[in-house]
């Protein structure tokens, strides 16, 4: 009974669809390869560090408030005479 079945349904045949060559993987491989010669090449030696004891944060302004003055200095007591 299979038999009959299997030989009065029509055949699909399933073609996979074709691939192409991948020519993009190899133009984004030369791409990224130029791309890390070209920093290679242009690297420029690192600026000196300023040293940290000239170093001042850009925020330190904040830290200045009114009456800043009474906390870096320290207090004069008269004396007692």
């Amino acid at each position: 009974m299979r038999s009959r079945d299997s030989q009065a349904a029509p055949r699909f045949a399933y073609a996979p669809p074709r691939r192409r060559p991948a020519v993009w993987r190899y133009a984004f491989a030369a791409a990224a390869l130029i791309f890390v010669i070209v920093l290679a090449v242009r690297r420029e030696p690192p600026a000196q560090a300023e040293s940290i004891v000239t170093w001042k944060p850009m925020t330190d302004v904040l830290l200045r408030t009114p009456g800043n003055e009474m906390l870096t200095r320290l207090p004069e007591i008269p004396e007692r005479k």
